[in-house]
């Protein structure tokens, strides 16, 4: 009896010792990802790829395989964005997507250490349509965008973060 007390101690002692690395080993990795993710925001170099669409009417469409971008230089935005929604004013039919280039106006980051979210905010024109972008962005690497515009229904995108590949700098 003595001896099947003392082995089922000694599982339990490696049990929670390994739990207990492992814990360890994941809150080290998710620190590295919050310190990864905040550097690339804070040198507004960075790019954002989506993976899921979710318009204001219908279900969520997945975006794997599907070009599509957020990449932030340093002083301006390149986005496309494919779009499934109702256009309400304008447009021809040769536009698809949510594309803009250029300086952003009213760009806006907002880090809160308590929760670890960052928050991304900015306006773009195309032609006459206003396009108002907000990006959350989590220490996992996951963000969420959220688009507004003029002429469109709203939209969300879910993705991930990423350093700024060499080739979309040129």
């Amino acid at each position: 009896m003595k001896n099947s007390n003392l082995y089922i101690s000694v599982l339990l002692v490696g049990f929670l010792m390994i739990t207990a690395c492992k814990s360890t080993k994941n809150s080290a990795h998710k620190e590295k990802d919050w310190q990864a993710v905040k550097s690339w925001v804070n040198g507004e170099e960075f790019e954002v790829e989506h993976q899921w669409l979710y318009p204001l009417r219908g279900n969520q469409i997945n975006l794997i395989g599907n070009p599509n971008y957020i990449r932030i230089y340093k002083d301006s935005v390149d986005i496309f964005l494919p779009y499934f929604g109702v256009r309400q004013f304008g447009g021809g039919y040769n536009e698809s997507g949510i594309n803009y280039s250029g300086k952003p106006k009213d760009f806006s980051i907002t880090t809160d250490e308590a929760t670890r979210e960052i928050e991304i905010t900015f306006e773009g024109n195309y032609k006459t349509e206003i396009l108002n972008f907000k990006l959350n962005i989590y220490p996992s690497k996951t963000v969420r965008t959220y688009v507004q515009s003029s002429h469109r229904d709203n939209i969300s995108y879910q993705g991930r973060i990423k350093e700024l590949d060499s080739l979309a700098k040129e």
